[in-house]
């Protein structure tokens, strides 16, 4: 079958934050993502990486209509290959032996993309192109060693009443607001 054209996303698939917090702007990453064409975000668990780079890719697509933006789960090596697997099926091609090769093929020769790579180590050793005319990459992960200095940007642990927020947000309507105290 023919390959499947224009821009696409899977962003609807990922939780959207409810309320942005107060964090690094989103102004600071797509600014890194012109310059180096590659940004990582670097921080704990909690630390707001995920959300951040949403908010990114929500500007970025409504920014730019001939974009596609992907947002692959690299928290295994099992993982992004299910990410590239569905990559690959959404634009109508069928997944082969080396499916990462596969997507690497794609993105270097189909359209222009932001690709988040969620959970990746800060080398994902190639296994997607980045920092190229057509595929800029944003990365997450909980280990800024290895990341281009350059393109780093470093998300420290956030404050009690900020961690507050967040968590009461995440609880609404769960019944488990009176235990805020104890969750944060």
């Amino acid at each position: 079958p023919p390959l499947r054209n224009g821009p696409f996303s899977n962003l609807w698939t990922h939780p959207q934050p409810a309320r942005v917090h107060a964090r690094p702007t989103v102004q600071t990453v797509e600014d890194r993502l012109a310059e180096h064409g590659v940004a990582h975000l670097a921080g704990g668990p909690g630390s707001g990486k995920s959300i951040l780079a949403r908010m990114v890719a929500d500007r970025a697509l409504a920014a730019d209509p001939g974009l596609s933006v992907w947002w692959m789960d690299c928290s295994s090596r099992e993982a992004l290959e299910a990410s590239c697997v569905e990559l690959c099926t959404e634009r109508g091609l069928t997944p082969g032996e080396d499916v990462v090769g596969q997507v690497k093929e794609l993105l270097a020769h189909h359209g222009t993309w932001l690709i988040v790579l969620d959970g990746a180590n800060p080398r994902p050793d190639g296994v997607i192109p980045s920092g190229t005319e057509s595929v800029r990459t944003l990365t997450t992960s909980w280990s800024p060693l290895g990341a281009n200095p350059a393109a780093l940007i470093t998300l420290g642990a956030a404050e009690h009443e900020l961690m507050h927020a967040i968590a009461r947000d995440a609880l609404a309507g769960t019944g488990l607001e009176a235990s805020l105290e104890a969750i944060v």
